[in-house]
């Protein structure tokens, strides 16, 4: 394993909830460790393929990342930009919405 791609793990493992790269970034560099945005992607990209790491494809087409093994479909709620996974939809509203959004239905 080259040398940034532990350090990119390490940061990866630190978040809570899912992030983007440019997230990841701002950790390491204020570390000390980035190894740039290019070498961030292609360990992400790889962490995925080894099932480490998920996709997340979002509505807004913005990538994000989280920890997980293996694909999955998962339904993002986007008023919950700040804190994913927070709760902070109502339990009874939020899968209208989602359905209402993605034409999906769980």
């Amino acid at each position: 394993m080259t040398a940034p791609r532990p350090a990119v793990l390490e940061a990866a493992t630190a978040h809570q909830g899912a992030f983007s790269v440019h997230e990841l970034e701002q950790r390491l560099t204020a570390r000390g460790e980035s190894p740039g945005i290019a070498s961030i992607f292609r360990t992400v990209r790889l962490l995925c393929d080894l099932n480490m790491l998920r996709r997340i494809h979002r509505l807004d087409e913005r990538r994000r990342y989280s920890l997980g093994k293996g694909h999955s479909h998962d339904v993002v709620c986007t008023n919950q930009r700040e804190n994913p996974g927070s709760g902070a939809c109502a339990e009874d509203v939020a899968p209208a919405l989602c359905v209402q959004a993605s034409r999906f239905w769980p």
